[in-house]
């Protein structure tokens, strides 16, 4: 299924429509790591999130964006430093960056999948293609979002990967 998606650019302010090709979301059955609660003043979420983007700018954005929805982020520059990283453990879902200096998100989810780790990902690129989606969704991916893409989508997609939306079909 395509999605339709608005976004607006801060220099023209003039809306840019463009179509998402993430197929429609699904569920998964386990995250396969701890959780826990933090609460927000809009309702208590399952928590905690990481970011894995080499690009700075995308990982502020996301996070600022999570955290505005009551999530706990945990940003990373690079997946190596994620695996090293002392909330692993406590991730319940991934979003991540297809491509990246010294190890991708393809890669990540590769080494996290070998280890028994189930958490969910959510990956963004500015490279689509078919085989890297193929491979990504085949190692159990929510999703696979191309740059640019809204906040309203990532958002649907973190929730679905949670398990806290009840209408995985979209709007």
């Amino acid at each position: 299924m395509l999605w339709e998606s608005i976004e607006i650019h801060p220099d023209t302010s003039k809306p840019k429509y463009y179509v998402s090709d993430t197929p429609t979301p699904r569920m998964l059955t386990s995250v396969g790591a701890s959780m826990h609660r933090v609460s927000s003043t809009r309702k208590s979420r399952l928590t905690l999130i990481a970011v894995v983007d080499d690009d700075a700018s995308i990982r502020a954005a996301t996070d600022s964006l999570l955290r505005s929805r009551g999530y706990a982020v945990c940003t990373f520059a690079c997946a190596g430093d994620f695996l090293e990283s002392a909330t692993l453990d406590e991730t319940v879902c991934v979003i991540t960056d297809v491509r990246m200096p010294v190890m991708g998100g393809i890669e990540l989810q590769a080494i996290l999948r070998a280890q028994g780790c189930t958490v969910p990902f959510v990956f963004v690129t500015a490279f689509p293609e078919d085989a890297v989606r193929t491979q990504a969704m085949n190692g159990g991916a929510t999703c696979f979002l191309t740059k640019p893409f809204d906040a309203p989508t990532l958002i649907q997609y973190v929730e679905v990967a949670l398990g806290t939306r009840r209408d995985p079909a979209g709007p």
